[in-house]
């Protein structure tokens, strides 16, 4: 797989060496990003580091996936495969509507609603808990969704979006790889009050940080749109 992704993956127009494309289809593809209104790749140095660093779009974007995803040990594979089947909805229904936050914020909320029963236990009906046990499935397929969202916004600056999808990916994998492990402690399941506790906490955080991003993208939008008038 990492050899064929090697050859097969033609990394960016402006710095693709791949064979099977043509002189003609690269230029074609930097013609696309030019119509897009994407800017062509741009080397990371101290200068435009600190330029990314003093927009509002990196510690934004950033800070929304401080949050994490229950780990779940019964009967895994179900969830995964909610998991599979919204990733590809989230993908469909986003290109089809042209939106990408509606989408994201679905998952929050259903993802609340899930942590919200395990998180309460006592009184919630046996059949509701399964249900939200694979209702946290919800959650990881609006990842793509909201890094397309971050990707779209940032179109302007390669630099910009080059190091905020960098931090955003690392961020993600760097909390869930300890963050469960000490929220969902195994010795109390399969009631996991610290742990569900904290994701409803975090999932209201990475709600508030999705609006504060959009609201600060509007704000700039019509900043833009005042200044050509």
């Amino acid at each position: 797989m990492a050899l064929w992704g090697y050859y097969a993956l033609p990394d960016l127009p402006s710095n693709t060496r791949v064979n099977w494309l043509t002189p003609a289809e690269k230029e074609l593809a930097l013609l696309r990003m030019k119509n897009a209104g994407k800017q062509l790749d741009e080397p990371i140095t101290w200068v435009g580091v600190a330029r990314v660093f003093k927009k509002w779009h990196f510690w934004v974007y950033t800070a929304y996936y401080t949050y994490s995803v229950p780990q779940i040990n019964t009967y895994p594979t179900v969830t995964n495969a909610v998991t599979i089947v919204t990733t590809l909805c989230y993908g469909w229904v986003s290109d089809g509507i042209g939106l990408r936050s509606p989408i994201v914020y679905f998952s929050l909320t259903v993802c609340f609603f899930a942590a919200m029963n395990l998180a309460v236990w006592d009184g919630v009906p046996f059949g509701l808990k399964w249900a939200s046990f694979y209702l946290t499935g919800f959650a990881q397929g609006s990842g793509p969704v909201f890094l397309t969202m971050v990707n779209e916004i940032c179109a302007g600056d390669s630099l910009e979006r080059k190091l905020i999808l960098g931090s955003t990916n690392s961020i993600a994998y760097a909390f869930n790889a300890w963050i469960p492990l000490i929220t969902y402690d195994t010795n109390y399941a399969p009631r996991f009050l610290i742990g569900n506790s904290v994701t409803v906490g975090l999932i209201v955080c990475a709600a508030c940080t999705l609006s504060l991003a959009l609201y600060l993208q509007r704000r700039d939008a019509a900043r833009s749109k005042r200044a050509m008038v």
